[in-house]
């Protein structure tokens, strides 16, 4: 099958352009070219790359704070499966260390201790894979807007 690549390079954009020339696709050394002639049609100044990059860089990071800001309080999609992740494994933790208390100081019967004790472990692994996930995906948020900052006052 024949494609009409010039065509096709037409409607890339120049990161994925820029990529298919470095070699960073399955195609072959012919299509390379095609997307180097694309990219020189652009005006694509391939002596001074790192503004490019910056450039490519910023559109990212405004693209992942547009997607960002659609979930009010809570900025990104999972930071609230993160919460809800380590509230339910509080709970959970809770529960189940008052049912070893009540066993352990009340000496009032309770199912299974072992339940109790496994049930604590999840609970607490709950609470710490939650909070620290809920954390860690602040932390990126934060360096996502000043990387923002940065890259738009160089540019």
């Amino acid at each position: 099958m024949d494609y009409n690549w010039p065509e096709i390079f037409k409607n890339k954009t120049t990161k994925e352009l820029y990529d298919i020339y470095l070699g960073k696709s399955t195609l072959g050394p012919e299509q390379i070219e095609y997307a180097r002639i694309e990219l020189e049609s652009r005006n694509f100044d391939f002596n001074n790359l790192d503004k490019q990059k910056q450039k490519w860089e910023l559109e990212r990071l405004i693209e992942e704070e547009k997607s960002s800001n659609d979930f009010g309080f809570f900025r990104s999609p999972r930071s609230w499966e993160y919460l809800i992740m380590g509230f339910g494994g509080l709970v959970f933790a809770a529960l189940s260390l008052i049912a070893l208390l009540q066993h352990y100081i009340y000496h009032k019967a309770i199912g299974d201790t072992t339940s109790a004790f496994f049930g604590l472990i999840f609970g607490v692994a709950f609470v710490l894979v939650g909070f620290l996930n809920f954390k860690k995906s602040r932390k990126k948020e934060e360096f996502r807007k000043k990387r923002l900052r940065e890259l738009i006052d160089k540019l």
